[in-house]
């Protein structure tokens, strides 16, 4: 998901090859309006979804290897094949440069495009062999941040240098899938591998923390790649993570309470940053 200045959410529907939008109150008012925007390539598998400050709309086609811009205002959509045929484009972030940073798992690379010229596309190949990155963000230190999922590793890219710095995480094999940068202004990652959700504190440069999710003892299915952030019941400022397990069920276990909103959606509210993460306690859910 991905909030846009407005206040919308929009989403990915990867097998329905559409674009959703949940408008904002603003606009919509009281009143839960959704629109659906289909996308011209068939088949083309929508992934990851990121909103520029103008408002264009901006996500990748995992399938088809193409980088495609929205207009939600006249619903016109625009598509850009990545250099790399077959790239496998899943993550996407807007930068500090204001450029569109997007990770290719199958090729192994982190790509960029200027929204002023997004025909012409350019690529890094990350260091490590097999990385398979999979979400981008854009970290507080001015720097694009990545997860390798099969590199076990939190990686770095200068937008400037275009140098690569990467990271192991704390527990091996972990294959963490989903990264964002948190209200305390670190670094947060779902572990697919080991059901954990890992704290990096980009200042200091290292891993400070894992919370165990226990979604495997308690139900099929395991903590999905899904971090991201969102504003409470859509309209509201406050800054809350959003977890889903792979089954699309909520798993809350030990660290964060959770309620259902009015939509399919779950969220748990992120405790004070000056409280470190193993002593979370129950704190009022995002209503």
């Amino acid at each position: 998901m991905a909030v846009a200045p407005d206040g919308s959410i929009f989403y990915c529907l990867g097998t329905a090859n559409k674009i959703g939008q949940i408008l904002s109150p603003s606009v919509a008012g009281d009143k839960l309006n959704v629109r659906e925007f289909p996308i011209p390539t068939i088949n083309s598998f929508p992934e990851g979804i990121t909103v520029a400050p103008d408002g264009i709309v901006w996500f990748t086609e995992q399938r088809s290897g193409k980088i495609a811009r929205l207009d939600p205002k006249d619903g016109v959509f625009s598509e850009y094949p990545t250099p790399t045929v077959n790239s496998g484009p899943v993550g996407i972030t807007v930068g500090p440069d204001n450029n569109i940073w997007f990770t290719e798992a199958y090729a192994n690379k982190i790509g960029v495009l200027d929204p002023n010229n997004p025909e012409t596309i350019k690529e890094f190949r990350i260091p490590t062999l097999v990385s398979a990155p999979i979400y981008i963000t854009s970290g507080p230190d001015g720097g694009l941040w990545y997860v390798g999922v099969r590199s076990h590793k939190l990686g770095r890219i200068d937008p400037r240098s275009f140098e690569f710095v990467e990271y192991p995480t704390m527990t091996r094999q972990a294959g963490p899938t989903s990264v964002i940068t948190g209200p305390d202004g670190a670094l947060w990652l779902s572990e697919l591998a080991v059901d954990k959700i890992a704290r990096f504190d980009v200042s200091a440069r290292r891993f400070t923390d894992e919370i165990p999710v226990e979604s495997k003892r308690m139900a099929p299915g395991r903590v999905q790649a899904c971090l991201s952030m969102a504003p409470t019941a859509i309209s509201g400022s406050q800054r809350c993570l959003a977890i889903r397990s792979a089954d699309s069920i909520p798993r809350p276990k030990r660290f964060m309470s959770f309620k259902r909103q009015a939509q399919p959606r779950y969220r748990w509210l992120i405790p004070d940053p000056r409280i470190r993460p193993k002593t979370f306690i129950r704190r009022p859910t995002c209503s």
